[in-house]
């Protein structure tokens, strides 16, 4: 198992315990637990004012499942837009556009289209930034009435586990290690790497200052990597200084905003048993965080594509 930190092993042991009373509801220990701590609400709610050590030491570990665990949205009913964590990635999972006319205490299904049950995308683009209007958009929506569930991540069927709790708590401490450290040894280093350079200017065009923007983006020599596609928005953007301007120059044209989404396609072919094409089908989907979700959402459609077809039996 590889676990050299026994504080932070104990820990994410613990953090099992939190997983337990978040979803086996069945459980002795769920009733018990919840009927002395927590009858109102759910473990997060629970607020530390008495009880044993075990149990201090079990709310002092919610943390860890509250760092990476995102809720999987289904209907939608019980998830709240701004307050909890549903946005995939290895950021918080908040949402972190400005709360507009959508009320605070608004939940994730009140962005569903009322007759269709799929996101409201007229509705999303409206309220949301860019960047979080693809990612909510990218959510696959669930087409069978279940309640939302919170999952974990970092594994593939979506249950916490004492070795990727353990693996965070290790993530979490080098972080903030990083962030604590005094620079006053990294100035004295840098100070000394400046003497090694001989100009300020981009030694693969020796024309203007080395930036990261300019290394990346506006030197001529750097035109081949973007390919054809960006040359329009790269001719938009000769005095641009930042990566900012520039997301913000490509908003203002629909086709530069087009080059900053990512978009995916499926496709179905039915055929008969002596392999003539029956039907057809494409379309066009928000690009999904993996390939397994992708190939999960072909396959559903597949499967739909087939039920409005009329056909009973297939095999995928």
């Amino acid at each position: 198992m590889n676990f050299k930190e026994l504080s932070k092993f104990n820990e994410a042991m613990l953090a099992k315990q939190v997983w337990r009373l978040i979803h086996d509801k069945e459980s002795l220990f769920y009733r018990v637990f919840r009927a002395k701590f927590f009858p109102l609400g759910d473990i997060f709610s629970a607020q530390v004012k008495s009880g044993s050590y075990a149990w201090r030491s079990i709310l002092s570990a919610r943390k860890v499942v509250a760092a990476r665990a995102r809720w999987r949205i289904c209907n939608g009913l019980t998830t709240r837009i701004y307050s909890d964590c549903w946005l995939r990635g290895a950021a918080s999972g908040k949402i972190s556009s400005q709360i507009s006319d959508i009320p605070a205490n608004a939940v994730v299904a009140d962005l569903f289209e009322e007759n269709s049950g799929w996101w409201n995308g007229v509705l999303i683009d409206q309220y949301f930034s860019p960047f979080e209007a693809q990612k909510i958009k990218s959510i696959p929506v669930c087409i069978t009435p279940q309640e939302d569930i919170l999952i974990w991540p970092k594994t593939r069927d979506g249950k916490y586990s004492v070795k990727t709790g353990y693996q965070l708590l290790r993530e979490m401490e080098n972080s903030e290690l990083a962030s604590s450290l005094d620079s006053g040894e990294n100035k004295k280093f840098w100070t000394v790497k400046r003497k090694v350079v001989q100009s300020p200017t981009y030694s693969s065009c020796s024309k203007e200052l080395e930036t990261v923007f300019h290394a990346l983006w506006s030197c001529e020599n750097i035109g081949l990597v973007w390919g054809k596609c960006f040359e329009e928005l790269r001719a938009m953007s000769p005095l641009l200084l930042s990566f900012v301007d520039l997301f913000g120059l490509a908003l203002q044209n629909s086709r530069g905003a087009e080059l900053f989404y990512t978009i995916s396609g499926i496709g179905v072919v039915v055929r008969n048993s002596l392999g003539e094409v029956l039907a057809a089908l494409s379309e066009i989907i928000p690009l999904p965080l993996s390939i397994v979700v992708l190939e999960t959402i072909a396959a559903r459609r597949a499967v739909t594509f087939l039920q409005e077809l009329g056909l009973g039996q297939f095999y995928l």
